[in-house]
């Protein structure tokens, strides 16, 4: 099919089934002004397509061409989104990598449409891990957040220090991270090491925070955890300012 002249706009249009605009040609690319596009209904389990009908992923994949050739960048998402949902269970499957790295496309950001989702993530993550800070303090097992909880060495409260270092870990940059800070929340949370007399020449025990291997581990985690989560929010922001 071919279509010559004059733009076709397509407008206020709510579809009940995926058009099928393969092999469509268009001089000028049709523009979707405020269509509904349901990627969730129109893939649909329940939507019986005939033997010939063409796959409802390489329809939205049709869409999407057509919407990035009319420079449509909502349309474009929403195309993108509806042919990686299309693709589960007949192109992708449990087995295949890229199901799963779509299933947590959708979950943590939507595929990339969503500020929300990374940052409620954020934020349910850096409490979390404040949380398995903390309990790996033998001194705050069993002490509320709510409560004031002395340090294991030096002064301050160890519950503002766990936060403090998921903050750290979460944000790099949030303007808490100087080794000297980081050394005293260890400090506050998990004390010093064991007196060691052959060392105590070279470094003074109560200088070396005694740091469990589970908070050193659950650092990397979260950082790189949070590292994608940022990525996805930056995403997020580039698709609703439309920065291209």
């Amino acid at each position: 099919m071919a279509v010559t002249g004059m733009g076709i706009v397509i407008s206020g249009v709510r579809f009940t089934h995926l058009p099928d605009f393969i092999g469509a040609y268009f001089e000028q690319p049709p523009q979707f002004d405020h269509d509904v596009f349901d990627p969730v209904r129109h893939n649909h389990p329940d939507l019986q397509l005939s033997e010939a009908a063409t796959p409802l992923h390489s329809r939205w994949r049709a869409l999407r061409r057509m919407a990035t050739q009319g420079h449509d960048h909502e349309a474009e998402s929403l195309s993108f989104k509806g042919e990686i949902i299309a693709r589960r269970g007949t192109l992708d499957n449990a087995t295949n990598l890229r199901f799963w790295a779509g299933k947590l496309y959708e979950i943590f950001s939507d595929f990339g449409r969503s500020m929300r989702r990374p940052l409620i993530w954020l934020l349910l993550s850096t409490c979390v891990f404040a949380g398995a800070y903390s309990s790996q303090s033998q001194d705050l097992t069993w002490v509320p957040f709510s409560r004031h909880a002395p340090c294991v060495s030096g002064s301050g409260d160890a519950q503002i220090a766990a936060w403090a270092l998921s903050v750290h870990n979460a944000f790099p940059f949030a303007g808490i991270g100087s080794s000297g800070k980081l050394e005293q929340i260890h400090l506050c949370l998990y004390g010093t090491q064991p007196a060691d007399p052959s060392r105590q020449k070279v470094l003074p025990s109560s200088l070396s925070p005694n740091i469990p291997d589970v908070v050193a581990f659950l650092g990397v985690l979260q950082f790189v955890f949070s590292a994608v989560l940022l990525f996805l929010l930056i995403v997020a922001i580039r698709h609703w300012f439309r920065i291209r």
